[in-house]
């Protein structure tokens, strides 16, 4: 049995994968290796499991993609991982049945030395069903905030699906155009649910992602 020192902010009550349980005693939260031929039981035990094995999935495609760099370098509590910090971020946006049923939830990446701009918003182009705009505005002069800060635009199906993609964005957008395009081609029609983060010019930092909506 291992005592977690550290509680990642929630309660869970849970198994991952085969090999061990996780839950509350004591005010602490313990994890201890499953026995051989365990089944959970309780409609509660069993619903947490599935947010828990849902959230690990997703943060496996997360990592696939190259995001996980970002939670592992990102400012954290002691005896916290990269992990840790992921599943305390995205578990409330799943579900009983471990699909992602709020997305407005998801974070991609954690904030690491960039902030977010001011009044990000998304609209479709008059005309061009796929084509899109992202705006923001400057109003507040964050510190460590460069114009040249890079836009990134990722997508992803939700649900029970946890793939995410990132659209190219037209031209080379920095943080003081205030302003980006994209058109998000046709195999990726699936993929309705929007986000966006910024990264420095060197990639070295990163700000949290926000959620823009539904491309529909």
């Amino acid at each position: 049995m291992a005592i977690i020192k550290d509680s990642i902010g929630i309660k869970i009550h849970g198994q991952i994968g085969k090999q061990f349980t996780v839950y509350e005693r004591l005010g602490k939260t313990v994890m201890r290796s499953v026995p051989e031929g365990f089944r959970p039981t309780g409609e509660g035990q069993l619903a947490q499991q599935k947010r828990m094995k849902g959230c690990n999935t997703f943060y496996k495609a997360v990592r696939h993609v190259g995001l996980a760099r970002w939670w592992n370098e990102a400012e954290k509590r002691a005896g916290w991982t990269g992990h840790n910090l992921f599943m305390h971020r995205n578990l409330p946006a799943f579900s009983e049945r471990g699909w992602i049923e709020a997305p407005e939830k998801i974070r991609l990446t954690e904030e690491n030395g960039v902030r977010l701009p001011d009044g990000v918003r998304l609209e479709r182009t008059e005309g061009e069903a796929e084509r899109w705009v992202v705006s923001w505005t400057e109003a507040t002069r964050y510190p460590a905030v460069e114009p040249d800060d890079r836009a990134v635009v990722a997508v992803m199906r939700g649900g029970k699906y946890f793939d995410v993609k990132f659209v190219e964005i037209m031209g080379d957008t920095r943080r003081r155009d205030c302003r980006l395009e994209f058109v998000k081609p046709e195999k990726l029609k699936e993929h309705v649910y929007c986000y966006l983060y910024f990264e420095s010019e060197g990639g070295k930092s990163v700000s949290s992602s926000v959620y823009l909506g539904i491309l529909s």
